[in-house]
This record gives C-alpha cells, structure tokens and sequence, in this order.
C-alpha cells in the first residue's frame, strides 16, 4: 500500500532510507544531466503554438482581439464608471491589470499544487510511497518506489495532460464560439486558456522526461529512484526468460 506525505523543504541535505540498488542497475541519464532553457522551450512551444493559433482565430473573430468587441467594452466601461478623462481610463485599466495579475498567480500556486498531488496520487495508486517537497521556485513530487517504465510514464504525464492539454482543447473548441459573446466571456476564456498554457510550460520538465525514457528505457525495465540519482533495471525473471 502506498502512502503520500509532504515533507517540506527538499535541499541537498535530503536522502532516501534504506534505498538499495541492484547489481544489475544502469544510471539513467535524465531530465537534469543534459538538461538547458533551450529544452525546456523546444518541449513546450509545439503544443503552445497550436493552442495560441486556435486561440488567435477564434479571439480576432468572436473574442477579446475582435476590434468591434472592444469598442464596445471600452464604451460600456465609459459609461458606467464614468470615465470621461484619459486620467480615469488609464487608472481603471491598471486596476484591472493588477486583479488579473494577482488572480492568475493565485491559481497559478494553486495548479502548481494539484500538478505535484496528481503526480503523488497516480504514484499512490501504483503503491507509492510519494513524498511532496518544496524546492526554489516551486514543488517536486520524488519516490524511492519501484515503478515499471509504463507506470512511471503515466505518472510523468498525468498532469500535464489533465490540467494542461485537456483543458486547453475544450477551451480552444467551445469558448469563444458565439457571434454575441460578450466582452467579459472572452476575457476570462483567454485569461484561462493562458493558465492552462502556463501549466503546459511549467510542465516541459516532465516532457523531457518523458522524452528521455522513451528513448532510453527498454521496455519491461523497472525505473527507481536513489540518492544517487535515477536508475533503472531489468527484472529477474525477464532476464532469465531472455537465456
């Protein structure tokens, strides 16, 4: 039965108990030993840019980049909020600038948080014992479980897909899609669909990942990770049935 706990900092001083290591393990070359900015770009613009260009589509004709569409917000605000100087438009627009910020980077920590749980709970339920740390910058989410490569794989992608792609597609397809989608729709449509694509970004580490034990894993290969880093090897019975 696996477990899942939260174990604070995770610094150089953090070690696993008890990790033993078979004789016949190989390190697996991963995430941070050829790992640069570039990467993590290259990992993640491909599934942006699809996104955006959908996004750019449908925004220009239905959505906060139509230019009809914001004549008529800007109007609306003009009257309403009485915005008859340029000094009171330009105040009302930082106004709605810093609520934007600040709820984006709110729910920003708040997927950050439920990336690293997914992770912990998809490891739970292959009998994980999953611990949630903190490091600079954000969260990571380590084992010293066992895992096979397709378990670890699944594990790697959950979040990504679940909070990322997903959502990313059903936003894509059905918001804004409206001819009288109003102004505030589409903002939040997009201020969403800038998140999820956040979450896409954040999440480029685990594509790379997933890259590198594709490529290098063999199948039936059971993954682990140790103090000295990740390893992976063959079980016994299928090196035996391989005789």
């Amino acid at each position: 039965m696996g477990s899942i706990e939260f174990i604070g900092i995770v610094d150089d001083s953090f070690h696993f108990q008890n990790t033993s290591i078979p004789n016949n393990a190989n390190r697996f070359i991963g995430l941070f030993d050829n790992f640069n900015f570039l990467n993590w770009i290259l990992f993640s613009l491909p599934i942006i840019l699809i996104f955006v260009a959908i996004g750019v589509i449908k925004h220009s004709k239905y959505g906060i980049l139509n230019k009809e569409l914001r004549k008529k917000e800007k109007e609306y605000n003009i009257k309403k909020y009485n915005l008859d100087t340029n000094k009171k438009r330009v105040i009302f627009a930082l106004k709605n600038f810093f609520k934007v910020f600040i709820s984006f980077y709110i729910i920003a920590i708040i997927l950050m948080i439920v990336h690293e749980l997914l992770h912990a709970i998809i490891g739970f339920i292959f009998g994980g014992n999953m611990k949630i740390g903190i490091i600079p910058g954000g969260a990571v989410t380590i084992t010293d479980t066992p895992m096979t490569k397709i378990q670890y794989l699944i594990m790697l992608l959950s979040p990504v897909i679940l909070i990322g792609i997903i959502p990313s597609i059903i936003l894509a397809i059905k918001y804004p899609s409206k001819t009288n989608t109003s102004f505030k729709t589409a903002l939040i449509s997009w201020f969403y669909m800038c998140m999820f694509l956040g979450m896409i970004f954040s999440a480029s580490p685990d594509l790379i990942s997933t890259y590198n034990v594709c490529n290098i894993i063999p199948n039936g290969a059971i993954m682990k990770q140790t103090n000295e880093g990740m390893i992976w090897y063959m079980p016994d019975e299928i090196i035996k049935s391989n005789l």
